[in-house]
C-alpha cells in the first residue's frame, strides 16, 4: 500500500522499486500494488472544486503547523494564501482525484492504466458528512 496522499512525488519511484525488489511468497505470487488517492466527487467538475477547498484549507493548515480539523469550504482560495504555499498545497494533492462522475472515471482509468495499479483506496476530506457519503455514492456508480 503506498499512500499516495501523503507523498505523490514518489509514487512512481515506490512502485517501481516494490516491483523490482518483490520477492514471490506462499501468500502473493507477484506484486500487488495499491494507492491511496484522496477523493474529491460531486455532481459536477465545478462543485467538486468547490468542495476540494476543504482539503486545500487542510493542508495549508498542515505546512504552517495549525490544528487541521475540517473547514468548510471557500468560494475562493485567493488571499488565503501565498503563492509558495498554493504551489506545495498542489503538489501536496497532485494526485486528488475531483470531479464528476465523468472525469473521476476518466482519471481513475488513466491513473489505473498508466501505473498498473491493482488497488485503489480513498481518502475523502469533505467538510460534511452528507457530501462524503454522496461522493461515495458516485465513486461507486462509476465501477467498473
Amino acid at each position: 500500500m503506498f499512500a499516495g496522499h501523503f507523498a505523490p512525488r514518489f509514487l512512481s519511484e515506490a512502485i517501481a522499486l516494490y516491483r523490482r525488489e518483490f520477492v514471490p511468497s506462499a501468500v502473493l505470487g507477484k506484486p500487488y500494488v495499491m494507492v491511496g488517492l484522496p477523493l474529491v466527487a460531486a455532481p459536477t467538475d465545478a462543485e467538486a472544486q468547490y468542495l476540494s477547498t476543504t482539503s486545500k484549507q487542510r493542508i495549508l493548515a498542515l505546512i504552517r503547523g495549525q490544528e487541521m480539523w475540517l473547514k468548510p469550504p471557500v468560494d475562493s482560495m485567493d488571499g488565503l494564501w501565498s503563492e509558495q504555499e498554493k504551489s506545495y498545497v498542489d503538489s501536496f494533492l497532485s494526485l486528488s482525484i475531483c470531479g464528476g462522475s465523468a472525469t473521476i472515471k476518466h482519471r481513475l482509468e488513466v491513473f489505473v492504466e498508466q501505473l498498473g495499479v491493482d488497488e485503489v483506496m480513498f481518502t475523502n476530506d469533505l467538510y460534511s458528512n452528507e457530501h462524503r457519503l454522496r461522493a461515495l455514492d458516485i465513486l461507486m456508480s462509476i465501477k467498473s
